[in-house]
C-alpha cells in the first residue's frame, strides 16, 4: 500500500471511491526479549566446571569424608558462612589436583581463608571440619600452615566435645581424622591418637549417628 497523506479518509482512498482504513496510531511495538532468564555460554561453562571439581572430590576415599559425613544438600547450595567455607576449600582442593592451570586453587584459597578468619572463634562442628579441610589443602606446600590449622582444629573439637552442642560420636570421628593427619615419621601422635580411640569407643554405645557409601564403619576406623 502506498503511503497515506494523513487525512481521513485519505486523498488516494477518497479519489477512488473506497472504504479508507489508515490509521494514525503507532503500532503496538513487539514485547522485549527477556534476556535475564538465560546465563550467557562463559557462565554455563564457569558453573559446570566448578561443579565438575566439586563432584571430582567425593569420587574417591579422601582424608575427611572417610570419618565426617558431609552435609551434601548444604554444601551443593551453601548458604551459611560454615557450609561456604567448607564449599570453598573443597574447591581449592580439587582444583589444585585436577586443574591444568596451576594457579586456578588461588581464588578459592583465598575466599576460605578470609572465610576461616570470620569463623575464627566459632566452635561448631561445621566449622572445625572447614578447618580440617584448609589444614588438608595446606599439606601440599606449606607445614607451617598446615600445623597451624590443624592445631586450631583439634582445639575447635575438645570444646565442641566439651560444651556438647554436638553429636559426640561425630565430633569424635572428626577428631582421629584430625589427630591421624600429621606430618609422616611424626611420632608425638602415638599418645594423642591412643586416646582419641579410647574416647571414640566410649561414644559408640550411645551414637546416633549413621554412615553413608564416603565414610567408614566403626570396624573400617579401628583397622586405620
Amino acid at each position: 500500500k502506498k503511503k497515506c497523506d494523513g487525512e481521513t479518509p485519505c486523498f488516494r482512498c477518497k479519489s477512488m471511491d473506497k472504504i479508507c482504513t489508515y490509521s494514525s496510531k503507532d503500532r503496538k511495538p513487539l514485547a522485549p526479549i527477556n534476556t535475564q532468564i538465560y546465563l550467557p555460554d562463559e557462565e554455563l561453562s564457569a558453573l559446570a566446571t566448578t561443579n565438575m571439581y566439586f563432584q571430582l572430590f567425593f569420587r574417591g576415599k579422601n582424608p575427611i569424608s572417610f570419618f565426617y559425613k558431609f552435609d551434601m544438600s548444604a554444601l551443593e547450595h551453601p548458604t551459611t558462612k560454615q557450609a561456604l567455607l567448607q564449599y570453598n576449600t573443597i574447591l581449592a582442593i580439587s582444583t589444585r589436583v585436577f586443574s591444568s592451570n596451576p594457579k586456578a586453587y588461588l581464588t578459592f584459597e583465598n575466599r576460605a581463608r578470609q572465610l576461616a578468619g570470620d569463623l575464627f572463634d566459632d566452635c561448631s562442628l561445621d566449622t572445625a571440619a572447614g578447618f580440617q579441610l584448609l589444614g588438608i589443602h595446606f599439606w601440599w606446600d606449606s607445614e607451617e600452615r598446615f600445623k597451624y590449622y590443624r592445631k586450631l582444629t583439634l582445639a575447635m573439637l575438645d570444646r565442641v566435645y566439651e560444651s556438647g552442642n554436638s553429636d559426640p560420636y561425630a565430633t569424635v570421628r572428626l577428631m582421629i581424622a584430625a589427630t591421624g593427619l600429621a606430618p609422616l615419621l611424626d611420632s608425638s601422635i602415638v599418645g594423642d591418637f591412643e586416646k582419641v580411640i579410647d574416647l571414640y569407643q566410649s561414644t559408640i554405645p550411645n551414637k546416633f549417628y549413621s554412615t553413608d557409601e564416603n565414610t567408614a564403619t566403626d570396624d573400617e576406623i579401628m583397622i586405620w
